[in-house]
């Protein structure tokens, strides 16, 4: 299960934790696409830029599925989007 929130930092007194060996702030045009290790984060990430340009960040629900290949197929299931 995977579950991403949208928030603002409350100050840039940030650093690594158990799960993460580093952690940096990137721009869209600096992050290292091709080193994210999980599709899902990538793929959420693109929703989020996408997202905003538009100025609008809809709830999203994906139905995930891996496979032993390591691709995956996302479905969207549900939105709070609407136009």
């Amino acid at each position: 299960m995977y579950i991403f929130f949208r928030t603002e930092l409350a100050n840039l007194d940030f650093a690594a934790g158990i799960e993460s060996q580093e952690v940096a702030l990137f721009s869209e045009a600096e992050i290292p696409w091709r080193e994210i290790a999980f599709p899902v984060v990538k793929s959420t990430l693109e929703h989020y830029f996408d997202d905003l340009r538009e100025n609008q960040f809809p709830v999203r629900m994906f139905d995930v599925h891996h496979t032993e290949d390591r691709s995956f197929t996302m479905n969207l299931i549900s939105s709070s989007f609407s136009r």
